[in-house]
């Protein structure tokens, strides 16, 4: 159903918005002040923008903005001059970029711009000359995503980098293939690809891949009991080359493998169980029946009709006192000669007879209220239907399976390297209450449901082959620092990117940061682990 609103609360509410309007429009607007004064020029523009979005008419939010613009655009100028002067290109770059954001249409801006970008062409131009073309090109791209008047221009600039660069990268891929150096021609090929697209650095990269693959691949042959079981799913669940990194794992051996690097032994032996039971005592209130108690409304209802009763007997004897009141006036007035009743006599009987109306009226009305009164009592219950309740108490019984088996794992360097040997305790329980059922509190009963001996066993198994990974991980792990001995043993540094390159590709993974900074500094690619992720 709906509901007209007149005009004037209508106008009320109107009102109302425009007065809650008006008070957040000033509370923005001083925010704005306080934080223009603190120098806290971002803030105070964004509360006087606020306050524009409420009143776009009023000139005062509108003027403060431009205001606010101004100061910011003056400020970010005189930091990007200070990082001009300083040569600090990308720090002039940023800083003039939040200025033209302020400002776009200040000549002074334009100008700061101008100046920056030239002197970014011409450092970029010399960075490229060195080779440096990393440099050339992060400054070429500051300046086509941050200044947007220099846009198109550098972006041209920064197509043309990247097309020299892989070129360059090109030239070197195929240098190092020529003297084998695989590893430094899949890096370069790999930032070729990423700088180009081009169809045939991907194709070579792929080539560089497999070969070194091949050549850099950690084979691993896993010896244990056949007729064991914890052996057998352990074998199962670690076996097989890892497409992730260069460790290959198998648990057969034949004159057609090549060369094997690590001999590793594990042993699982089988797990011994143990049962704890202990008790604990609950309790549950139910209810357990019903039994018929005084209704206290029926003791009520009877209170308040002898109430009603007692009230009527007293307006009774009002009426009849009344009644006996009138009568003795009548009798009073018709003795009287006619001629001479006075005022006075006429007043008491019309006084007499409204009194006796009056007390005629509450005993009729007290009437209907004994009678309500009687039939109220009779529709109320003398009983009531009242919940019995109970507690149980019963026991819960905590039934315990304890299942432990240890795991031995030997391993065997074909290298030279010491032998890794370690052992790990493996422990597995399961618990589940259990107690009957008890119909009569409705508690169901509570089965015992724990884990069959055979499938805690299966799983003691399989949690096996974590640890035994760990230990071969250790062996995996120190034979790829072998190839990064090898880098540092290198006589050029071609060949020490070759060895780092091959280290990087056995595991993209697990690099350490320190082979990573290496890679940066001798190849001028700051990005060499990333482009050599598959």
């Amino acid at each position: 159903m709906y509901k007209m609103i007149s005009r004037a609360a209508l106008t009320y509410i109107l009102a109302a918005l425009l007065a809650l309007s008006g008070c957040a429009y000033g509370k923005h607007i001083k925010q704005g002040d306080s934080f223009f004064e603190r120098g806290e020029y971002e803030r105070a523009l964004a509360s006087y923008e606020a306050a524009y979005k409420l009143d776009p008419d009023d000139p005062e939010a509108s003027d403060k903005i431009r205001q606010t613009r101004t100061r910011l655009a003056e400020h970010y100028h005189a930091a990007a001059e200070g990082a001009l002067a300083e040569d600090d290109l990308f720090a002039a770059i940023d800083a003039a970029s939040k200025a033209y954001k302020f400002l776009p249409s200040s000549g002074r801006v334009d100008q700061l711009i101008h100046r920056i970008s030239t002197r970014a062409d011409e450092v970029g131009a010399a960075a490229a000359e060195q080779q440096s073309w990393a440099y050339t090109l992060a400054l070429f791209e500051a300046v086509s995503e941050q200044l947007p008047p220099k846009r198109s221009a550098f972006a041209q600039k920064a197509t043309q980098t990247r097309a020299r660069w892989s070129e360059e990268l090109q030239l070197g891929a195929r240098d190092a293939e020529e003297h084998e150096q695989l590893g430094l021609a899949a890096l370069y090929w790999a930032k070729s690809l990423q700088l180009s697209g081009d169809r045939t650095a991907r194709q070579r990269l792929h080539a560089m891949r497999q070969q070194l693959a091949e050549r850099h691949r950690y084979h691993a042959y896993l010896q244990g009991d056949a007729d064991d079981a914890g052996y057998k799913v352990v074998a199962s669940a670690i076996t097989g080359a890892n497409k992730a990194n260069a460790l290959h794992l198998s648990t057969r051996k034949t004159d057609a493998d090549p060369k094997i690097d690590a001999f590793i032994h594990v042993g699982v032996t089988e797990p011994t169980f143990e049962t704890r039971r202990s008790a604990r005592g609950e309790s549950l209130t139910y209810q357990s029946g019903t039994r018929m108690v005084k209704n206290p409304a029926y003791h009520r209802a009877q209170d308040d009709l002898i109430d009603e009763e007692r009230r009527l007997v007293d307006y009774q004897k009002e009426l009849s006192d009344a009644q006996y009141e009138l009568d003795y006036y009548r009798t009073e007035y018709a003795k009287m000669d006619p001629a001479s009743v006075s005022a006075y006599a006429e007043q008491d009987l019309t006084r007499a007879q409204k009194k006796v109306d009056s007390a005629r009226d509450k005993v009729d009305a007290q009437r209907e209220d004994v009678q309500y009164a009687r039939e109220k009592l009779a529709v109320t219950d003398q009983l009531l239907e009242e919940a019995v309740y109970r507690d149980l108490r019963y026991t819960v019984t905590t039934h315990t399976r304890h299942a432990t088996n240890s795991v031995q794992i030997r391993i065997e360097h074909a290298d030279n390297r010491p032998k890794l040997e370690k052992g790990f305790r493996l422990e597995l329980t399961a618990s589940d209450d259990e107690h009957r059922a008890y119909p009569e509190a409705g508690l169901a009963g509570d089965p015992l449901t724990l884990p069959s001996d055979g499938q805690l066993r299966a799983s003691l198994f399989s949690d096996a082959a974590a640890p035994v990974m760990q230990v071969i991980g250790d062996s995996f792990e120190g034979w790829r620092q072998k190839l990064v001995q090898k880098a540092l043993q290198a006589p050029s540094d071609r060949e020490r990117v070759d060895f780092y390159v091959s280290y990087v590709l056995t595991d993209p993974t697990a690099v350490a940061a320190d082979v990573a900074q290496e890679l940066t500094s001798m190849t001028g690619i700051p990005d060499a682990v990333e482009v050599l992720r598959p």
